[in-house]
């Protein structure tokens, strides 16, 4: 009989050290989503033209007065992929640590977060993850918001912890591929959310923004061309920040490869390869 009681307080605590250290992996995976953000990605690096300038503006401003005390308390940035929305988001988190460090800022995406609830519910801590996403924090930036679509239980999840960082004067930057109108799938509830922000997109640069990009991206990856030349690749390359880059990239390692000399000709040449 003793034997038998034995192995069921072993079991037990074989249990709670089990479940405890579930818990600390799931505190660690917070941290790291916490602190999960690019340096590189800076306000002062982020190329400004007529097609991203309102976004630019509106992600500073909450970087400046925050939630309850700013304008916007919630924006929502829209922007198709490679067009600088990570970048905008990667700025925020960066200017608000370094000017508010005594800030808990969280960047992360819906995917994540849905990852999160469903670990959180495997240990039935479901107040944990509403906490964490939260009282734990001051300000809540989330991308990929398509990501939700169809997707009711997050969504029920995430609608409570949206009202609760209103209720609290909190500050949330929603972003996502799709505008809120092109968001089928989504709850009317949540959606009237996202509608109540501000909402701002990004849209593909013009010429004169794609070259200020390329000369950016030029200095980043120690690549001298004259503007002439870069002009050339901005009007031969789709007008998307990650596609020029992509372009410059090719430019630069034929160039060196080949032993060759960067001209108009060279440039068009390798642009059509790609």
């Amino acid at each position: 009989m003793d034997t038998n009681n034995d192995l069921l307080k072993n079991i037990n605590n074989i249990k709670k050290i089990l479940y405890q250290m579930e818990l600390n992996h799931l505190e660690e995976k917070k941290q790291n989503t916490l602190n999960n953000v690019e340096r590189n990605k800076q306000f002062k690096n982020f190329a400004t033209g007529p097609s991203n300038q309102l976004a630019y503006n509106a992600a500073f401003e909450v970087t400046t007065n925050i939630g309850a005390n700013g304008k916007y308390p919630a924006i929502f940035i829209q922007a198709e992929n490679g067009l600088g929305k990570t970048h905008l988001l990667n700025a925020i988190t960066n200017r608000l640590n370094d000017k508010h460090p005594e800030l808990t800022v969280k960047m992360t995406n819906a995917r994540n977060l849905m990852d999160e609830m469903i670990n959180f519910m495997k240990v039935n801590r479901i107040s944990n993850f509403f906490e964490n996403n939260t009282s734990k924090i001051n300000v809540l930036i989330i991308d990929d918001i398509q990501e939700l679509k169809n997707k009711e239980g997050t969504q029920e999840q995430f609608l409570l912890i949206v009202k609760e960082l209103q209720r609290t004067g909190k500050q949330i930057v929603f972003a996502s591929d799709d505008s809120p109108k092109e968001l089928h799938g989504i709850s009317n509830k949540l959606l009237s959310h996202f509608q109540k922000s501000l909402i701002v997109d990004i849209q593909k640069p013009d010429l004169e923004t794609s070259v200020l990009i390329l000369e950016m991206i030029s200095k980043k990856i120690s690549l001298t061309m004259r503007r002439d030349l870069l002009l050339i690749v901005g009007e031969n390359t789709e007008p998307n920040p990650a596609h020029l880059e992509g372009a410059l990239l090719r430019i630069k390692a034929a160039s060196e490869l080949m032993n060759t000399e960067i001209t108009e000709e060279f440039i068009k040449k390798e642009l059509s390869l790609i």
